[in-house]
């Protein structure tokens, strides 16, 4: 079924360079009849109510979001909305992961139900990703379907969850078990949202970015490789975060335009989330982040792939290099918290990515291109774990 084979060819270069007059930026997420756009720069979250003005035909908005970054953000869109002409209200969800729980989506139904969001109505998820996943999967669910726009507050959302239309929620037997996809009309990235982030939050987003340089843009990873090693800010200036932002959203833009709902190619997307996903199950999705997770699978994946000969040795040498460059884990040891092989290896057995009892891998093959398989022997996982 899937072998030590390429499951596609590799992506064709997204983009080579960007000029700094290119910011503000639109880019479309096209699904064959349905397509909607990605919006890029700076100030953005303030023009929020222009945006879903021209989205829906209802006059109610449902702002979901969570505490920390209401108290940033909520009063500006709120604002923004309502002075396009809707009525809204702030429906608070918990911080973290455990916004994604089954009992805290029927909390929104109720809210929704008192405040009398219709079908033609507007979800907006004002966060993170787990924010996004809450609100996306509340409004794929809520009445059947209302629209929502994602507005991602994180560099982990910006580049990863609010692309592509995965919502779901989290059951205590694994993470997104239960979910939809379910895409947004509309997602609106400010790049300015990132400088209230600690900086080990920038730094989990990071993970994200390197995938995606890893998966099929060779230009974005070696300008990864350029960026300071350290400081407060991670990016040399904004010029070359957006030029981060857009690459790394044109990347998943064209794999989920290839492969709406992972029936094949956007498999690809899993890239360091086969053990990244056992590390969150396994530790509660409670001490790790989740790009600290992907960070850590991104290594686990490249020695697979150096190992069975896939990758050779000097790109995964790129790899490592790059994720100690921004002090990302590469490790089990350098996780903020102590996992055992053999929790992660029961862990994998209940990921959504096993087909026919075995666990399917993405491997990078170089920086640019990866591929499928479930070709690889059980030894040789706990040993790279």
């Amino acid at each position: 079924m899937f072998g030590i084979d390429p499951l596609f060819s590799p992506l064709k270069p997204v983009r080579r360079e960007v000029k700094p007059e290119s910011y503000p930026c639109r880019i479309d997420v096209k699904l064959g009849a349905m397509e909607y756009p990605v919006y890029i720069g700076t100030g953005l979250l303030s023009t929020v109510g222009t945006v879903a003005r021209g989205t829906v035909a209802g006059r109610r908005a449902a702002l979901v979001t969570e505490p920390l970054v209401a108290a940033h953000y909520e009063g500006m869109v709120a604002e923004s909305l309502r002075a396009a002409g809707f009525q809204t209200e702030t429906l608070l969800v918990p911080e973290g992961e455990a916004a994604k729980r089954l009992s805290v989506i029927e909390k929104l139904y109720h809210r929704a139900l008192a405040m009398g969001l219709k079908r033609d109505d507007l979800v907006v998820a004002l966060g993170g990703g787990t924010v996004g996943d809450a609100a996306g999967f509340f409004a794929a669910t809520y009445l059947r379907g209302v629209p929502f726009l994602q507005l991602p507050t994180t560099l982990l959302a910006q580049v990863d969850s609010s692309v592509g239309g995965k919502v779901g929620v989290n059951l205590d037997e694994g993470k997104n078990l239960v979910g939809a996809f379910y895409q947004p009309r509309a997602v609106v990235t400010d790049p300015a949202a990132l400088r209230s982030l600690p900086v080990r939050e920038v730094r989990a987003g990071l993970a994200e970015v390197i995938k995606c340089g890893i998966l099929g843009d060779r230009a974005l990873f070696s300008r990864l490789e350029r960026w300071p090693e350290s400081g407060e800010q991670l990016w040399p200036n904004e010029h070359e975060l957006c030029f981060a932002l857009s690459s790394a959203i044109r990347v998943k833009a064209e794999v989920v335009a290839r492969d709406e709902r992972e029936s094949g190619p956007r498999m690809v997307l899993n890239l360091g989330h086969t053990a990244g996903h056992a590390v969150e199950t396994v530790t509660k999705f409670g001490p790790v982040r989740h790009g600290e997770a992907v960070a850590y699978g991104l290594a686990v994946a490249t020695r697979l792939a150096v190992s069975l000969r896939i990758c050779p040795d000097e790109e995964g040498a790129r790899v490592f290099r790059i994720l100690r460059r921004f002090k990302l884990p590469s490790r089990r040891e350098e996780l903020p918290a102590r996992v055992g092989v053999d929790e992660l290896v029961a862990a994998l057995d209940r990921d959504k990515k096993v087909r026919q009892g075995r666990v399917l891998w993405v491997l990078p093959r170089r920086i640019g291109e990866v591929l499928l398989t479930a070709k690889v022997p059980l030894e040789l996982v706990r040993e790279c774990l």
